[in-house]
């Protein structure tokens, strides 16, 4: 289906219709979901503003420990109504849902590419402009649009002595306005590069390990899984 070792393993690349070759493509919706996912809570997060992830310094989202993803199913689509928006984060893929994005093809491609242990798959789902701020995760990431857009503004690591005062906890980075930066106050910022990558549903978008990266979802219904390895 997908051979990824014609990836360059440090340059950020889309992989234009990835996504629609998967079976998930075509039958994840909110019915389906809701369906398919379990009870398990923990994976739903709330935000004032719309920008989510609870370790973050820019964001004040927080768990809802009471949530399941099938409540959360049948309440995001209202966020514009919502004082408190919702998104779905890193859920980890079960099931039918396994299937249906053909994990055994890509554990298969992937093991060919890299010894690494692959990880769990992870979903993703938002209504709005639901925003992830900028970080880095310690996997390379194959980042499938199943629905919606995501705007993926990313970092190479090769800038991270450049990045160093302006990161907390190790993978979290405290500038708000990445795409319009105040060099007076983030001076080091100046000899930074940003690319900016549009994924469109239907493709994906492969990062590299320790790459940092932003994630903004459209204003529709945006849904994403994300390979982790």
């Amino acid at each position: 289906m997908f051979d990824i070792s014609i990836l360059d393993e440090n340059v950020p690349t889309i992989i234009e219709g990835l996504a629609k070759k998967l079976p998930a493509y075509k039958k994840w919706t909110d019915k389906y979901l809701s369906k398919n996912m379990g009870d398990i809570k923990g994976f739903v997060e709330q935000s004032s503003d719309s920008v989510f992830n609870p370790t973050s310094p820019l964001s004040n989202s927080v768990i809802d420990d009471k949530m399941s993803p099938f409540e959360f199913v049948k309440k995001y689509s209202r966020n514009s109504r919502r004082k408190n928006k919702l998104f779905l984060a890193e859920y980890p893929l079960t099931g039918e849902l396994l299937g249906d994005i053909a994990i055994e093809d890509f554990v298969s491609c992937i093991y060919r590419y890299t010894s690494n242990v692959f990880i769990e798959p992870l979903l993703y789902l938002g209504r709005g402009g639901n925003i992830t701020p900028m970080h880095h995760d310690d996997y390379s990431n194959i980042y499938i649009v199943l629905a919606g857009k995501k705007k993926v503004e990313v970092i190479s690591s090769k800038y991270n002595d450049q990045l160093k005062e302006y990161v907390v906890d190790g993978n979290q980075l405290k500038i708000k306005d990445i795409s319009n930066v105040d060099y007076n106050k983030y001076p080091e910022m100046k000899e930074v590069h940003i690319s900016t990558f549009d994924v469109q549903a239907g493709d994906a978008l492969y990062i590299p390990r320790g790459f940092w990266h932003r994630m903004t979802g459209g204003e529709d219904r945006n849904l994403a899984v994300s390979l982790w390895f």
